[in-house]
């Protein structure tokens, strides 16, 4: 399990202070895949935090989360990376995140795991928001239904800005092309919902977006507006690894410069934590093979080798099996862990790739030996006689 910090310093203020957190579901409890299934990891989502206080005079404090804190419901009703988000202002719980609000019927936290796990500084780069794109076009399929082209194919999430009454519901659906009739085509998501809703508080101007769910997506289908919505009633957010770009690509031919951005976007989408296989439907799983075919254009593109050394642990250092196979996923949930052909050779792959791209070896090093048993099992399990 991975944690990250972050200096907070700046919102430390003198006196007393507040410390909270949401906590949702996340990779751990939510939707993962397309078996229609939750709870691969446990059940109960936990929420571990530390607040280490350095004082001018060398002294030090730390507070932490305990039997002592307390938890409710909030605003955000459905938290759900396949599904979406439904967020109702009419229960936002106003200073809950400042010192002195009365938590009076809050109700005590459970402690406790269902696992007991190594816990580790994440080694990989954290998902940050890293473009903006605001309508290029708005229509209005049928009556009521609003589609925005954001004009660029990419996972994130949007930010909604609205003035409505109290109790307005708001639904955005998401997809990445239109069927004839002008509105959002859907079917290639299968079950993943992708749909988050707002319920309004009223009294002015709101401000919205989801923190627990992201999409895949161009288009945005709006539902639930009393007028016309604005280029910047929804904007959209891009999500993905902070991987910093090393590489640029231009060319006088329009089309190779076109398919450059749409390589460089497939590789933004796609590498959310881990190299996913697609942002849009209900997978978005590490497939192996997708990540060995692509991982030397995406060295060109960003400096992926943090991103890839926290996969290959995914990958190898949990996901190999005992007679030296590697898995078709990593990591290994819903698929299968006999990788096969093409899939299974992403463990050797991957290492020699990164490699190649800036001569680091201690990947290799690191992983030689699990390369080696690899072999051993397809010298194994080959058929001279065939």
């Amino acid at each position: 399990v991975h944690y990250r910090t972050y200096d907070v310093t700046k919102l430390l203020r003198q006196g007393e202070n507040a410390l909270g957190a949401w906590v949702a579901d996340g990779w751990y409890s939510g939707y993962i895949g397309y078996a229609g299934q939750r709870d691969y990891y446990g059940k109960l989502p936990r929420v571990r935090i530390q607040l280490q206080l350095d004082y001018a005079d060398g002294s030090h404090q730390i507070i932490g989360t305990g039997p002592g804190w307390k938890a409710t419901t909030g605003p955000v009703l459905e938290a759900d990376f396949l599904k979406g988000e439904t967020y109702d202002a009419r229960k936002e719980l106003t200073g809950w995140d400042e010192p002195g609000y009365d938590d009076t019927g809050w109700q005590p936290v459970v402690i406790g795991s269902e696992e007991h796990p190594l816990m580790q500084a994440d080694p990989g780069p954290p998902v940050r928001v890293i473009a903006e794109f605001k309508a290029k076009t708005i229509r209005e399929p049928k009556p009521g239904i609003y589609v925005m082209n954001l004009g660029q194919n990419f996972a994130g999430i949007a930010r909604l800005k609205i003035s409505g009454h109290r109790g307005q519901k708001i639904t955005l659906r998401f997809g990445e092309r239109l069927k004839p009739d002008g509105t959002v085509y859907t079917a290639n998501l299968r079950t993943a919902r992708s749909t988050d809703t707002y319920i309004c508080r009223g009294g002015g101007v709101e401000v919205w977006e989801p923190h627990f769910t992201y999409h895949g997506f161009q288009y945005v289908q709006v539902t639930g507006l009393t007028k016309p919505p604005k280029e910047d009633t929804v904007v959209g957010l891009a999500l993905s690894s902070d991987t910093p770009v090393v590489g640029s690509f231009h060319c006088s031919d329009p089309m190779l410069n076109q398919l450059h951005s749409n390589i460089y976007w497939t590789q933004r989408a796609n590498f959310m934590d881990i190299p996913t296989d697609c942002p849009q439907r209900d997978e978005r799983l590490g497939w192996t093979g997708d990540a060995q075919v692509y991982i030397r254009a995406a060295t060109l593109n960003c400096d992926v080798e943090a991103f890839f050394t926290k996969w290959l642990v995914d990958l190898i250092t949990d996901g190999q099996r005992a007679d030296g196979e590697f898995p078709m996923v990593a990591p290994v949930k819903v698929a299968g862990d006999d990788g096969g052909p093409a899939w299974a050779d992403a463990g050797v792959i991957c290492p020699w790739t990164l490699y190649e791209g800036d001569g680091d070896r201690r990947a290799l090093e690191t992983y030689y030996p699990a390369m080696t048993r690899f072999f051993a099992f397809y010298h194994n399990r080959s058929r001279p006689d065939l």
